[in-house]
């Protein structure tokens, strides 16, 4: 009987010492751990993973670990621009962000906005904070030919050189301050009407500072290769000055027949010439065969 009892206590000892076995320690299979096969099934059957640790961009199929696609911050290798790309698929805009806020959004349709989430153009450009007023600032290098910024016409549309505008006003040329809607311009430029304070026309070569949308106060000066000279003009068909293409100066008559030809206009009976100085004044008149 001794000997029986003494048998099953070493057993039921062995027995315990094979359990005992197949459970880890606490300390063996806690995070960080050297890594110990007592973790991998305890003796429920359980599968244990502690402390799995892999690249970014990972991810588990069938039990493989395999590399996804992905942007790493280190940049990217093996990459083929006419597949790889960083951007959207569903319909969705794409945004950047600085400090959590957003500064640029590339829309679904290919629209750029910067400081703007709702861009209307191609690039749309929009300064609403503190600080400076400027949208942009360019800068060649020195002893660069290129000009800064270009506005190239297609072909298609109309012939604009640039457009600095109210939000509201679609009147064509180049301005540098207008109000409301009207073309109330200071700068503008290659246009067929006279409409601002100074403009500079492509059409004939000219340059006129006009005073009033009227066109009426104007001051015009052509390019060399003109045939209308230099002109004052007091409206668009009354001129007060002029200095024809053949030399010939004009004072009241926009057709001087002389080198200096005086009208002093249908409403007087004669044509005064005042010569005036505060020690002598003296007109000559001298008289050439003909």
């Amino acid at each position: 009987m001794k000997t029986i009892r003494i048998f099953a206590l070493a057993g039921l000892l062995a027995l315990m010492g094979l359990a005992s076995a197949g459970v880890a320690s606490a300390a063996a299979c806690s995070p960080g751990a050297v890594y110990d096969p007592a973790c991998d099934v305890d003796h429920d059957g359980d599968v244990d993973v502690m402390d799995i640790q892999l690249a970014a961009g990972h991810w588990n199929q069938n039990g493989v670990w395999t590399a996804g696609d992905y942007w790493s911050l280190l940049g990217n290798a093996a990459t083929n621009p006419a597949v790889n790309f960083l951007g959207t698929t569903d319909n969705q805009p794409l945004v950047v962000r600085t400090n959590g806020v957003e500064r640029v959004r590339v829309t679904e349709n290919g629209l750029v906005g910067v400081g703007i989430a709702n861009p209307t153009d191609q690039l749309s450009v929009r300064n609403t904070g503190a600080g400076r007023a400027g949208f942009f600032q360019t800068n060649n290098g020195a002893n660069n030919a290129a000009a800064l910024a270009a506005v190239v016409q297609n072909g298609n549309g109309s012939a604009l050189f640039a457009s600095v505008l109210d939000p509201g006003n679609s009147a064509p040329g180049l301005y540098a301050t207008t109000l409301g809607t009207g073309p109330a311009a200071r700068l503008e430029g290659n246009t067929q009407i006279w409409s601002g304070q100074l403009e500079v026309r492509e059409d004939n070569h000219q340059i006129a500072i006009v005073d009033d949308n009227n066109g009426n106060k104007t001051w015009t000066l052509t390019s060399h290769q003109d045939t209308s000279g230099i002109g004052l003009w007091e409206d668009a068909t009354t001129g007060r000055f002029v200095v024809a293409a053949g030399g010939n100066v004009g004072i009241g008559t926009l057709g001087p027949q002389a080198p200096l030809h005086v009208n002093q206009g249908p409403n007087n009976d004669s044509t005064d010439v005042l010569v005036t100085s505060p020690q002598f004044a003296r007109m000559r008149m001298v008289a050439e065969a003909p």
